[in-house]
């Protein structure tokens, strides 16, 4: 089986645990939860021999990446429209 579905599905449950308000929980590293969520992740894949938690930690540093990508963005869009300042929501993540 590809990585591409255990993926989607980590991606999937990264949301589901910000909806959640569970990644509110995580401490902020670099003043960022979802930096912190990135290092766990990479620490995933870089310390674990469990397959299921090395795909997972690569979903978390894929999120981790997109949400970085979308903090440098000037003029941030989210779902087509156009947020001005900081992109964090109310749960900070």
């Amino acid at each position: 089986m590809s990585a591409a579905i255990p993926v989607a599905l980590g991606g999937a449950a990264v949301g589901y645990a910000g909806g959640q308000g569970w990644l509110a929980k995580l401490p902020k590293i670099g003043g960022s939860r979802m930096f912190t969520l990135g290092l766990v992740g990479w620490a995933a894949m870089k310390f674990t021999r469990n397959r299921h938690l090395r795909t997972m930690g690569l979903a978390a540093v894929a999120a981790s990446a997109f949400h970085f990508g979308l903090s440098q963005t000037a003029k941030k869009t989210i779902e087509g429209e156009v947020v001005e300042g900081d992109v964090e929501g109310e749960d900070g993540y």
